[in-house]
């Protein structure tokens, strides 16, 4: 925690765009509970740009508490940059490469001339150590030469901080590797070969997280992940969230080296290219800071569920959005679905998706329509009240509690008028419970439930959750709710 003994002991992060928000908006989370010292970010002067994105930018970044420092990066001077730096403690570099080749390496150059403090350069992607240099990639031989500038020198702490790949690049059309238009999904060099990959909100929470444990990760490299997978598991978890059956294409290092040789101009076959290896580009999630910690994170498969149940226009996690009971529902539909060959096991299956819809949006009516007056919890959580009514106030506060909280089906088993549902529970604490507020915490936990139906209403539950690993993911803030499937206590 910051001390206020150091006159400039302040963050300034370079950049505002995607990944540079999310870092600002995770910080200025932690400056409110003085975990870090007060926040800036550099923008381009409005006067350089012909369209209104960088005021927006700037009331953006104010609206979260920071201040605003004007430059350019592209045009000024290693010299120009430091004399600015001079005035912060920290850096986090969050521009990429939009300066063209050798920014990064002055920007670099103008950290240590500044003697900041602690800086944190753009090295979020791949393991740069491992994969070396001619990788076909000219940036990411420049991300050596930045390694090399820190560790030729002692006068600035840094932090790298190895993210992989974002999420979202693995579904980019442009890029190739899952072509949902053509039922598509392409392999790199070998279906065996494996890709890390994180969202920019994760990289932005971990990355303030990791300036709030300083000086423990000072000068070293540390790796996050969202999720690593074969692309064996790529394909095999696009059909199952997608519910379809992919055409799975191998794109060969002789037929990528062949297209980056016809076509030298593509940046995108270059990356098809840089990332068809068996090492550098991946590491096990277990190993990671996250997980180390016990963080939770958004992994492949709950990407892919934001992005199919918002038609491919996933909001940002932080809006609060109003969803339907219609998008509600489809978002409770099991992932796979056994049933018995009893009559009428199709309206217990539509039954049970209306309730989980109920969770996902807090609908009043969506509930009364599947929990019966006669309801009964055979596993009462301790200080709940017994029927319907403790169950609804259950779901209000956890409604309360994470407003953009998501019940995932994972798989259901319908046999005669008992339901087992296997859960999967995400989203993250923007709410409030009892006055604790949260801060962000992303929630991901299993649950099961076995309830008995009768008169197409659910009448009786059993239930287990694990809240061990809520607990652990809430920084064991022993958030208060309880009920049903949702159950924390």
């Amino acid at each position: 925690m910051p001390d206020g003994s150091n006159p400039n002991d302040s963050i300034l992060v370079l950049g505002a765009g995607e990944l540079g928000m999310a870092v600002v908006r995770e910080l200025a989370q932690l400056r409110a509970q003085g975990r870090v010292p007060p926040i800036s970010v550099l923008l381009r002067p409005a006067r350089d740009n012909s369209t209104a994105s960088s005021g927006n930018q700037s009331q953006a970044v104010r609206a979260l508490g920071a201040g605003v420092v004007e430059a350019d990066l592209a045009t000024s001077t290693a010299k120009d940059l430091a004399a600015i730096f001079s005035r912060f403690s920290q850096i986090v570099c969050c521009t990429g490469f939009v300066g063209g080749p050798g920014t990064q390496r002055k920007i670099t150059s103008a950290v240590i001339q500044a003697g900041v403090e602690h800086y944190v350069p753009w090295q979020f992607g791949v393991d740069y150590d491992v994969v070396g240099r001619g990788s076909g990639q000219e940036v990411w031989d420049e991300q050596l030469d930045i390694r090399d500038m820190l560790r030729a020198q002692s006068r600035v702490r840094w932090t790298i901080i190895s993210t992989g790949m974002f999420t979202s690049f693995v579904f980019l059309p442009a890029f190739g590797l899952v072509d949902l238009e053509q039922n598509k999904v392409h392999a790199l060099g070998s279906w065996d070969n494996r890709l890390t990959v994180t969202t920019p909100e994760d990289i932005g929470r971990l990355t303030a997280l990791a300036l709030a444990s300083r000086p423990a990760v000072d000068n070293q490299v540390i790796f996050v992940a969202g999720d690593t997978f074969t692309y064996h598991e790529l394909a095999d978890t696009v059909d199952q969230v997608l519910g379809r059956t992919v055409e799975r294409v191998l794109w060969t290092v002789p037929a990528l080296k062949a297209g980056v040789a016809a076509h030298p101009e593509d940046t995108m076959r270059k990356y098809r290219l840089a990332f068809a290896r068996e090492d550098g580009v991946a590491w096990p999630k277990e190993q990671t800071f996250n997980s180390e910690r016990a963080l939770a994170v958004m992994d492949l498969a709950t990407w892919l569920r934001r992005w199919r149940d918002f038609d491919g226009e996933p909001p940002p996690e932080w809006e609060e959005r109003k969803i339907g009971d219609e998008r509600a529902i489809r978002m409770a539909l099991p992932e796979a679905l056994v049933l018995s060959p009893e009559p009428g096991v199709g309206g217990i299956a539509a039954l049970t998706q209306r309730y989980y819809g109920s969770w996902n949006n807090g609908s009043e009516a969506l509930f009364e329509n599947t929990v019966s007056s006669a309801y009964v919890d055979r596993t009462l959580p301790a200080g709940r009240a017994q029927g319907p009514k403790g169950l609804a106030g259950a779901q209000r506060r956890f409604r309360e509690a994470f407003p953009n909280g998501r019940v995932h089906v994972l798989q259901q088993i319908i046999a005669g008028d008992r339901v087992v549902s296997h859960l999967r529970v995400t989203g993250r604490f923007f709410g409030s419970r009892d006055g604790v507020y949260g801060r962000g915490q992303r929630i991901d936990y299993l649950a099961t439930d076995i309830m008995r139906i009768s008169d197409g209403r659910i009448v009786e539950n059993w239930h287990v959750e694990d809240h061990a690993a809520l607990h652990r993911q809430l920084d064991h803030e022993l958030i208060a709710f309880s009920g049903g499937v949702l159950d924390s206590n």
